[in-house]
């Protein structure tokens, strides 16, 4: 009896690539992933119910939390970006700079670096607190302080 002759004709990196079920199941378990954050998104239960404010003095803390609050709340957290903070804290003149961090479920944690005051700015009776940044802070209300 003659032995079959099996042909050889796989080049050597065939061998090592995945087999065709398991191309499909990961292109499958990706199809899966991308549908259950789309519906995650899409859903209120990852809503912003709460806004953490971090690293300001509790003045400008309480601003920035009144500024969010209102435009964010009800937003899915995985929806919101550093663009519509910013957005959100145009208003608020004390803030240099500030950063995100989602704890979910619901909260959304904001670091502020807030602008620091150095200078004040006189022209006759009037005056405006300045920051490093030559940004006006804020109007000086000289009768106040007396």
């Amino acid at each position: 009896m003659a032995a079959l002759d099996v042909p050889s004709g796989l080049h050597p990196l065939a061998r090592t690539l995945p087999s065709g079920r398991s191309l499909v199941l990961g292109f499958a378990l990706i199809a899966i992933a991308l549908g259950l954050y789309v519906a995650a998104r899409g859903t209120s239960v990852f809503a912003v119910q709460e806004v953490e404010v971090q690293g300001a003095p509790p003045r400008v803390a309480a601003e920035v939390q009144a500024a969010l609050e209102r435009p964010l709340e009800g937003a899915s957290l995985l929806e919101v970006s550093q663009a519509d903070i910013d957005r959100a804290l145009v208003g608020v003149p004390d803030v240099q700079a500030t950063g995100y961090d989602r704890a979910f479920p619901q909260t959304l944690r904001v670091s502020v670096f807030a602008e620091r005051p150095v200078a004040v700015l006189r022209r006759g009776a009037d005056a405006w607190l300045v920051s490093e940044r030559g940004r006006v802070l804020g109007v000086i209300d000289w009768d106040a302080i007396r």
